[in-house]
């Protein structure tokens, strides 16, 4: 991957047409205006124009750049390196993992109870990182660890749904448009669910999310009681022995709104015409957004 962007700042100019806000440029990217300032302030790797007043605005060109940094933080590299890989567009001899030091960290504020510390930690590294990139590269990992010890495993669920859901309850104030539906009756799927909130309502979606064992005709219900216009069903494995029916049903309401689904194209047939969610967190979040811009079926 090639970056031959020139991303210094430019002189201010009157006519800002054609350029972003943020929260717009947050939009087209699906990076939080927290992180796209963090990237700005302490890493100098984003450089906006400024109007008279302060006020950020994008370019075409700063697009590129996000995709070209999004490229390097999903190759595992820490966001302090991605300058000098912009650079240099050539990766090191020697990765400096330095995710295992981050996931480190979280194990010892929860292994000690320092659960305000993990917050603060936790806060910082969402602000560094797109929520894809640090639910892949962290969370999910930590979580993996904490299976053989369910108390810390729990207490450190119980810490990531209370700060997603309070992060995604802001971030929701100021999005507007259709109400994407999260559901999954599956419990360990609970965690991905609110982290897909926050990382959809980056690109400004408006989200729901309903994470309780449901059966077809109440997700119908659900549906309509919130007034949702899209649904992404977290339903495999849980559909195990109901997956005919939950499948009949999916396919009558993509007749009505678009239907994201974790079923497998092999479970649903040829015949449906459901979208498939991809198994990566951060494939699924690519893949919804672009069929949101395509409206295309997979």
């Amino acid at each position: 991957m090639t970056s031959d962007i020139d991303n210094t700042t430019m002189d201010k100019v009157d006519d800002f047409s054609g350029h972003y806000p943020i929260r717009e440029f947050a939009r087209l990217t699906g990076v939080n205006p927290v992180t796209l300032r963090a990237w700005e302030r302490r890493y100098g790797i984003i450089q906006p124009q400024r109007t008279d007043k302060g006020h950020r605005f994008y370019r075409e060109v700063d697009i590129q750049r996000i995709k070209n940094i999004l490229y390097w933080l999903d190759q595992g590299y820490p966001i302090r390196q991605v300058k000098l890989l912009l650079q240099n567009d050539q990766p090191p001899s020697e990765q400096d993992d330095g995710w295992q030091s981050i996931r480190e960290q979280h194990i010892a504020y929860l292994s000690k109870g320092q659960l305000q510390p993990l917050d603060h930690f936790i806060t910082e590294g969402l602000a560094n990182y797109p929520m894809a990139v640090y639910y892949e590269r962290c969370l999910q990992p930590v979580m993996a660890f904490l299976q053989s010890e369910p108390l810390l495993y729990q207490l450190y669920c119980q810490q990531l749904k209370r700060k997603l859901i309070c992060l995604s309850h802001h971030q929701q104030k100021h999005n507007t448009g259709p109400v994407l539906l999260l559901v999954s009756n599956h419990y360990q799927h609970e965690i991905a669910m609110y982290a897909m909130a926050y990382a959809l309502g980056a690109a400004a979606f408006r989200v729901e999310v309903y994470c309780q064992a449901i059966s077809p005709t109440e997700l119908s219900d659900l549906i309509e009681l919130l007034g949702c216009s899209q649904l992404w069903a977290d339903l495999s494995p849980s559909v195990s022995g109901k997956a005919e029916q939950w499948l009949q049903q999916l396919n009558y309401l993509h007749q009505q709104l678009p239907v994201f689904s974790s079923i497998s194209r092999d479970e649903a047939g040829d015949n449906s015409e459901i979208l498939h969610l991809p198994e990566r967190f951060s494939d699924q979040l690519a893949f919804f957004i672009q069929h949101q811009t395509t409206g295309e079926n997979a």
